[in-house]
């Protein structure tokens, strides 16, 4: 079917509504998943780099500038690797619906600084996230997004709660928003 009668727009309409259903519940799934880890030795640096087609085939992330620096080559962490995939696109996807088309958004590891523990960080330069709102991001439906549902973080810290990491989300104009995983 082509053109734009009422019939179609509601079709398009039913199709993009039962899109964002679909995602809603895979979100809630997710959250109300496992609760616990199941980790495993995981080379932190090979799974990103293996990771990165697919993020990078996301609309989301597609037409933005993802620029990864990968700073542990050696380095296997212990995680629940389908958990930590999903956080790491929870986190990326984030970063990038937060800048405009052809922004770039910033995934690195590195070493803690002072500490020889890992760490992942991902960055973008968009406008702050008022303090207030920082507050309540990660509650469980609170979105700051028209079409968000705000279990995208609150998954992210039960996955960093559940392997014992430390979550943080910070937010100013010089460094931009930073969401970092202390593993």
């Amino acid at each position: 079917m082509t053109g734009s009668t009422p019939a179609i727009k509601r079709l398009n309409l039913a199709q993009r509504e039962s899109d964002r259903l679909g995602r809603l519940l895979e979100d809630v799934l997710a959250y109300a998943g496992r609760r616990t880890a199941s980790p495993e030795p995981v080379a932190l640096d090979a799974l990103i780099q293996a990771l990165l087609p697919s993020l990078q085939a996301l609309p989301s992330v597609a037409d933005r500038r993802l620029q990864v620096d990968l700073g542990l080559p050696e380095t296997e962490i212990q995680a629940d690797q389908a958990q930590l995939r999903e956080v790491l696109i929870n986190l990326v996807v984030n970063a990038c619906e937060a800048v405009a088309a052809g922004d770039p958004v910033f995934l690195r590891t590195a070493r803690q600084p002072g500490k020889a523990s890992p760490m992942i960080e991902v960055r973008n330069g968009g406008r702050p996230i008022p303090p207030e709102v920082l507050a309540r991001i990660g509650k469980p439906f609170f979105s700051t997004k028209d079409t968000g549902n705000g279990l995208g973080v609150a998954y992210v810290r039960r996955v960093a709660a559940a392997h014992h990491w430390a979550f943080s989300l910070e937010s100013t104009v010089d460094a931009g928003t930073v969401a970092r995983l202390l593993l």
